[in-house]
């Protein structure tokens, strides 16, 4: 197992559960328990977030600033690299003014 680093409940049934290694979808009645990994690739383990965006998209960090937009069957929809947009972006000064 992993350990949990974060949890959203989006209904009374249906919650996103981020672990070291992987984002899950966890859903439950009276009945069942059901997971689904997002994605097919682990995660390097350290804390990384997810959120879902809408009723049919989740949003989840990765390893080298990587983003993978996910339908929430799992499947992932398009992987955003972020290194080529934060490199073009100037940082502003820190109060010390010195940039870091």
């Amino acid at each position: 197992g992993s350990d949990i680093v974060g949890v959203q409940c989006v209904t009374s049934t249906l919650y996103l559960v981020n672990t070291l290694q992987r984002a899950l979808l966890i859903t439950h009645d009276a009945l069942t328990l059901a997971s689904v990994q997002i994605g097919s690739k682990d995660r390097k383990k350290g804390i990384f977030g997810a959120c879902i965006l809408d009723a049919h998209t989740v949003l989840v960090s990765r390893p080298g600033l990587r983003l993978w937009y996910a339908h929430i069957s799992g499947q992932v929809l398009k992987t955003i690299q972020l290194k080529p947009i934060l490199s073009s972006c100037e940082l502003p000064p820190t109060a010390s003014g010195v940039r870091e």
